[in-house]
């Protein structure tokens, strides 16, 4: 807490007017406070709890802040635009009317027509269809208002919450799974993307939802047919969101059952990876799209160069640092926007505003999170591969794509991110030197807006 109060009076003392509205930088300070509050006063209650009672008040606890989380941002909406939707919303709108018009098809019998209209709207790219799909089915069941939606992302955040607790428990003790579950609860990043109409909080719900599974088969070195068609269910509907997540997902799986020698040899261990591959890309083939994925995939490296350059555009000192720089900073990153670069808004806040106290929570716990990430490797390799190997490698893909600065694809990780910051707070006496961290951090987060600014004039 008092790391964020010196950040805040840093930033507002330097910038001045350039700063936010002070009312923002307090009730962004406000949110940071009560998160360490309330993250404090619950683990210390938690630990009283039985397993089976605190999973359930877990998953509610969960809820209700996402539900509070929801009104209060529709309510803030209502007063600045008359709409239902998050100030400076662009994309959920749009996932809201594609969603009431697959909703219309469904209605009137027309099924063969819900993908070619899905693919038209958003030009024949798979990944942008999922949350569309989705949502146009629960518009179909419930009716076509705004907050169904937002009721059933409330839903999918808090089963994204227990995923992380229990997939914690499956690698360390139950202190240490209660603390990533309860951190996970309150953050506001994930207050935010589990209470708007957007395509991240899928994302890490299947991405959660896939490691658990995982992680708990090579624990129990066995699995069921229920959570191998789970399995592959994450797999392969991950695709229809973020081809990158899915790809690292898919490749983790595979390695995963090969370096632990699942099912005791590793033959039984190729043939379980193989069968699971083989059941991937024949549902991908199914779907048509197996050929797009792949040159996605493959086509990396051009889209980096295009985004590299498109920073450059935006903000030509980017330039001045490369690749290396990059990955290094989205291990950190994203770093909290509290300077007005007048970006085009026709409202007088964005959601950038609702950013800022997650990632300086975010900024501050990725301490321990490398340090999780460290310990993990160091004594729990193989078992806790999918964990930091998703942690760790989609960072990775953020660095190399310039994509770290962007708050909703640093999400993706930030669930199993949580799981090591757990970790991390475990391990913390042997890595005592946190608190100056912190004072880094605060500098860290001075100089990135610093660098909007002098990078824009």
């Amino acid at each position: 807490i008092g790391g964020a109060l010196a950040a805040c009076l840093i930033i507002v003392a330097y910038f001045g007017t350039r700063a936010i509205h002070p009312t923002w930088i307090f009730a962004n300070l406000v949110v940071v406070a009560l998160f360490f509050i309330a993250l404090n006063i619950t683990t210390v209650r938690a630990m009283k709890l039985k397993s089976a009672s605190f999973v359930w008040k877990l998953f509610w606890m969960a809820l209700i802040a996402r539900i509070v989380y929801m009104i209060t941002i529709v309510y803030l909406a209502q007063l600045t635009t008359g709409s239902s939707f998050y100030v400076g919303a662009v994309d959920a709108i749009r996932y809201h009317r594609v969603s009431t018009e697959v909703s219309t098809l469904i209605h009137s019998g027309n099924l063969q027509s819900v993908l070619p209209h899905l693919l038209y709207e958003y030009y024949g790219l798979m990944d942008n269809i999922g949350v569309a799909l989705v949502i146009g089915i629960i518009y179909s069941l419930f009716g076509d208002s705004v907050i169904h939606a937002k009721l059933f992302f409330n839903l999918m955040g808090a089963g994204t919450v227990v995923l992380v607790y229990k997939t914690t428990r499956l690698l360390w003790d139950e202190s240490v799974a209660r603390l990533a579950g309860i951190m996970m609860a309150f953050f506001p990043i994930a207050l935010f993307y589990s209470s708007v109409i957007l395509k991240e909080e899928f994302v890490v719900f299947l991405v959660m939802l896939g490691i658990y599974i995982l992680t708990k088969s090579v624990k129990n070195n066995s699995i069921g047919l229920t959570d191998m068609g789970l399995l592959l269910f994450a797999m392969t509907f991950i695709f229809l969101f973020r081809t990158a997540a899915g790809a690292l997902l898919v490749t983790l799986v595979v390695g995963m059952f090969v370096m632990n020698r699942f099912g005791g040899s590793i033959f039984v261990a190729s043939i379980v990876a193989a069968f699971v591959f083989g059941m991937f890309i024949y549902f991908m083939d199914m779907l048509g799209e197996l050929d797009m994925y792949v040159d996605r995939i493959v086509g990396y490296a051009d889209f980096s160069d295009a985004r590299v350059r498109g920073v450059a555009r935006g903000n030509p000192l980017a330039t001045i640092v490369g690749t290396p720089i990059f990955v290094v900073l989205s291990f950190l990153a994203p770093f909290p926007s509290m300077v007005d670069i007048q970006l085009r808004v026709a409202a007088s806040h964005d959601a950038t505003y609702y950013w800022v106290s997650g990632l300086i929570i975010w900024n501050f716990l990725i301490y321990f999170g490398i340090v999780g990430a460290w310990k993990a490797i160091r004594t729990k390799f193989n078992e806790s591969l999918a964990v930091w190997g998703f942690a760790i490698g989609y960072s990775i893909i953020l660095g190399i794509t310039a994509m770290f600065t962007a708050v909703r694809f640093g999400y993706n990780a930030m669930p199993i991110f949580f799981i090591l910051i757990a970790a991390g707070i475990h391990y913390r006496k042997e890595f005592p030197y946190w608190k100056v961290y912190i004072i880094g951090a605060v500098l860290l987060i001075f100089a990135w807006n610093l660098f909007r600014l002098l990078g824009r004039g």
